[in-house]
């Protein structure tokens, strides 16, 4: 089993290197299950919904069952002050995929057909968070 605590303290981690106005991380987890995917995802939501990481917006992709999933989460700051909407990212993310899905603002998860433009359905989601913290 995957040790969903210690991955989503990693990608806090990673996530305050990106810099700009907030934090941000995407992240491809590679094939998994999706029981580990959805303990990953529920423990990026749950964390960010902490004051801590109020500021913070992680989106994960993975292949799960010969499928892309993509999950988002976001804090109340990143959605009140920067304009994250997790339902968007994930959205953009899967339509690359040949999917669909969304959410809230704060958390949302999506699917795809092909878990081979993962990484291509990240970097969309990449340019908009990007985008958003004034990186690019």
């Amino acid at each position: 089993a995957v040790r969903s605590a210690s991955v989503v303290s990693e990608f806090f981690e990673a996530a305050r290197k990106n810099g700009g106005k907030f934090p941000w991380l995407t992240r491809n987890l590679g094939e998994m299950d999706k029981t580990s995917f959805a303990r990953i995802a529920d423990a990026v939501s749950d964390a960010v919904r902490n004051d801590h990481y109020a500021a913070m917006t992680v989106a994960i992709g993975a292949a799960v069952d010969g499928k892309a999933l993509f999950a988002a989460g976001a804090g109340s700051e990143a959605v009140k002050t920067y304009g994250v909407h997790c339902g968007e990212l994930v959205k953009a993310a899967a339509q690359k995929a040949g999917g669909g899905g969304g959410g809230s603002a704060t958390r949302a998860q999506a699917g795809g057909k092909d878990p081979s433009k993962i990484d291509e359905a990240l970097a969309v989601i990449k340019e908009i968070l990007s985008s958003k913290a004034g990186n690019a």
